[in-house]
């Protein structure tokens, strides 16, 4: 079973993509962030936010535009 688990995975996400994704979605629910807010705040703001700032987009610095879980 476990074979076909990574083995489905690395069909689905060769580059690991699928893997950040994961982690990331797991990071906001751990700091009881709604996932789904933070990243659609996020994606709104990255384009502007500037580069040595960029840590306050992190799941456990967000204030604005997200709803706790």
């Amino acid at each position: 079973m476990e074979e076909w688990v990574e083995g489905s995975f690395e069909v689905w996400s060769p580059d690991g993509s699928a893997a950040i994704a994961y982690t990331l979605i797991e990071t906001a629910k751990l700091n009881g962030v709604d996932p789904q807010a933070w990243l659609t705040d996020v994606l709104a703001r990255i384009a502007d936010h500037k580069i040595n700032r960029i840590d306050e987009l992190l799941p456990w610095n967000i204030t604005s535009g997200t709803e706790p879980m």
